[in-house]
């Protein structure tokens, strides 16, 4: 029995419609086929025949072939032909074959309830079977399959690598990091199942104090929903303790195979947590990212996955898409500098209650990229008792042709939605056959034209989608999605690829590209939606007052055995503080072109934004731009790139450096105490005492370091009689460096 994705039986017969010249398969190796096995005098065959007459007369330009095989012998094929060429409204002009044997063929081993007709199958240009179906699902259904098949993409080997340390776990208003993962991954994997290529192929690593053994990848239409599939995998996920990140990153590239020209392999990885597991993902002196040991595990090493030095992570040929998810200090760097150096996007969120599934989707419209998918609309809003529905408004223009809408909820509010969708001449639109219906969310693909009652609604230009609640409390929120399908018109947004620092100037350039070559069309309007802390995270840990000591009670830590990091138990601290987490709220600012707040340069078929970074952290802009072409009618497309920008260089008139003497019995020495500033007066740290070096003519002293954990670093400088009188006989100077730029010159 041939299923979705075995190579498609061979069939050859004697075409009647054409005076029993021979049909055979493979005099049409590279057509699509559209095959369908069909009995005289049937109602529901007659509707299948009609619909295949319509597909004939519209696809056979597009190399597609339509081929009807009539199963059963009792009836004189003279018969079938009047009946097929003379009883509808249409004329019959494809391919028909009277003959049992291919029923056999494709039939054999299907289960007896199942052998019915109408029955139907999509044979891709390689001869594998791509989509098999009872009965008539209506013309749209099969037409928007068809299309798929007519303009498929590569198939993507998907590895998603997930952390699942404790620190997923830290409090927000609802869900937990963890649990909006999870949710997210389900929307990515219900999106495949459903718009997918039948060998797209995902994997599962998640990993904690370890990685997970089971990393297999697999097809994710025949995994997806099946007992223990690959859904349930995701669901049974739980955390542990550490961050085994570059465990889990090297067991993503021993897993996916090397990326080919037709083939590509990807990985999305998600995180929130700084690495403590041995192997760590660390930059180099050479400039580039290997996968090896370093000193800061807090665990036993990974047991599956060893250090690969002198393995730089792009000769994999895969790249890596990395999701910082929450308040991590400088660990975005890492993440960014992955992303870059494997050729993928970097985004980021404080605020992932708001932006996590829409990462995912966006990350994955990257990885889909030859399938021409974007991201036509989101929004998160609300639904209150009060309300009885709210109105989402998005527009699409001629060559869309399909559009998935998705709508989403949080689990912990207990709620549940779902959507009505309004075309533009105002049609409520028949979701019966598109619907689908999951736990905390729920999505439609439609494809367009759609036909309803006999006709072609209008799509070209704004849709209302209606959203409606049960809600329990007093509101609950939502997330909108709607991501298009478009083979004509691809927007890119796109900004150069580098580590950013405060002073820097960001040029995000915007480009339209129609049938591969760039256009220009004037926007109507841009709206970039930016978020960022409106006090800096190193100013947020300044203020927050704790001592280490507190930190370890809190944290149920002996301080006999003190972590070598403890900013990750401030960070934990300062976001489980009531009186704190309204300033871990980040800022939005939104700027229009309508407005006049938004500089926008036009360049030949490009559109430059320059933005001014002018304040250290994490920085996400949502960039929201509507076209008016009088050719597609409005273009609206949404996107999002997330970037960390620096603080820049430590100001020596700015930084602030105490000198305190301390003395033993037998040794001399003191205490500097160092709070390195920019040139704005913003802070450097915590978490960089790794930067700070202090030398002595030409010797580098061995320094302890000690991070204080609000901007400010300690060093303990003991000193020896003798050392001490050959620095002041041969007057010398002491440099103290950060990042390497000088910072102090003087005597000790």
């Amino acid at each position: 029995m041939p299923i979705v994705g075995d190579p498609a039986p061979h069939f050859d017969g004697d075409d009647f419609i054409h005076d029993m010249i021979t049909y055979d398969t493979r005099d049409h190796l590279g057509d699509i086929i559209l095959l369908s096995f069909i009995e005289y005098d049937d109602s529901d065959c007659e509707d299948v025949i009609k619909c295949l007459v319509n597909l004939w007369n519209t696809y056979s330009g597009h190399g597609v072939q339509i081929v009807a095989v009539v199963r059963e012998n009792s009836t004189p094929t003279s018969v079938i032909k009047t009946w097929l060429t003379g009883e509808f409204d249409v004329t019959v002009t494809f391919p028909a074959i009277h003959n049992e044997d291919i029923w056999s063929s494709y039939m054999g081993g299907i289960p007896v309830n199942d052998r019915v007709v109408p029955h139907t199958f999509i044979i891709d240009r390689n001869m594998h079977i791509r989509e098999r179906f009872l009965g008539f699902p209506g013309r749209d259904f099969l037409e928007g399959l068809l299309k798929d098949t007519i303009y498929i993409r590569d198939p993507i080997d998907l590895e998603m690598v997930m952390d699942v340390s404790g620190s997923m776990n830290w409090p927000l208003t609802g869900d937990s990091k963890f649990e909006m993962m999870k949710r997210a991954c389900r929307i990515i994997g219900n999106f495949l199942n459903t718009n997918g290529q039948i060998d797209d192929n995902m994997g599962l690593i998640s990993f904690t104090d370890d990685v997970s053994e089971d990393q297999t990848l697999l097809p994710i239409k025949a995994n997806w929903d099946i007992t223990n599939g690959l859904k349930d995998k995701i669901n049974a996920l739980v955390t542990g303790t550490c961050t085994a990140m570059g465990a889990g990153l090297q067991t993503a590239f021993d897993t996916l195979p090397p990326s080919t020209p037709t083939r590509k392999s990807f990985v999305i990885l998600c995180t929130d947590g700084i690495q403590n597991i041995n192997p760590l993902v660390k930059k180099v002196p050479a400039g580039h990212y290997e996968i090896i040991n370093g000193d800061d595990w807090c665990g036993d090493p990974s047991q599956i996955v060893s250090e690969h030095p002198g393995d730089n992570i792009a000769n994999y040929n895969i790249p890596v898409h990395t999701i910082g998810v929450g308040i991590t200090a400088n660990y975005e760097t890492l993440l960014q500098g992955i992303a870059n150096q494997t050729g993928a996007f970097y985004q980021g969120t404080n605020d992932p209650e708001t932006d996590l599934d829409f990462l995912y989707l966006i990350d994955l419209c990257n990885i889909m990229a030859g399938g021409s998918p974007s991201i036509l609309y989101h929004n998160t809003s609300n639904l209150s008792v009060e309300e009885h529905k709210k109105a989402e408004i998005f527009y699409l223009n001629r060559s869309i042709r399909k559009i998935t809408v998705i709508l989403s909820w949080k689990k912990s509010q207990r709620s549940n939605f779902m959507f009505w969708l309004y075309s533009p001449d105002g049609t409520l639109l028949d979701l019966h056959n598109e619907m689908r219906l999951y736990e905390n969310h729920c999505m439609a693909t439609i494809y367009l034209p759609k036909r309803q009652n006999g006709e072609s609604l209008e799509y070209l230009g704004g849709w209302r989608m209606i959203i409606r609640g049960e809600i329990i409390g007093t509101s609950a929120d939502y997330h909108a999605f709607v991501i298009g399908e478009d083979t004509v018109i691809k927007h890119v947004v796109d900004f150069p690829k580098k580590l950013y620092e405060v002073g820097d100037l960001l040029p995000i350039r915007i480009i339209v590209l129609n049938k591969k070559k760039p256009v220009f069309i004037m926007p109507k309007e841009i709206v970039i939606e930016t978020k960022y802390f409106r006090v800096p995270l190193p100013e947020l840990l300044a203020q927050y007052k704790v001592s280490p000591f507190e930190l370890l009670k809190k944290s149920k830590i002996s301080t006999k055995k003190v972590p070598k990091n403890l900013l990750i138990l401030k960070l934990k601290a300062m976001t489980s503080d009531p009186h704190f987490q309204k300033h871990l709220i980040p800022y939005t600012k939104h700027l229009s072109l309508l407005r006049g707040d938004l500089e926008c340069k036009i360049e030949k078929e490009e559109i430059f934004i320059p933005i001014a970074l002018e304040q250290p952290g994490l920085h996400s802009f949502k960039i929201k731009v509507r076209y008016e072409s009088p050719e597609n009618g409005p273009i609206c497309r949404t996107d999002m790139i997330s970037l960390i920008v620096g603080p820049g260089k430590a100001d020596p008139e700015q930084t602030k450096i105490n000198f305190i003497e301390t003395s033993t019995d037998k040794l001399k020495g003191k205490i500097i105490n160092i709070t390195p500033r920019n040139k704005k007066g913003q802070l450097l740290g915590p978490g960089y005492s790794y930067e700070l070096k202090l030398q002595v003519g030409k010797k580098e002293f061995d320094i302890k370091i000690k991070d204080l954990l609000d901007g400010t670093y300690q060093i303990e400088l003991p000193v020896s009689e003798k050392e001490m009188v050959e620095i002041k006989e041969k007057d010398l100077d002491v440099d103290i460096t950060f990042h390497n730029n000088l910072i102090w010159r003087g005597k000790l």
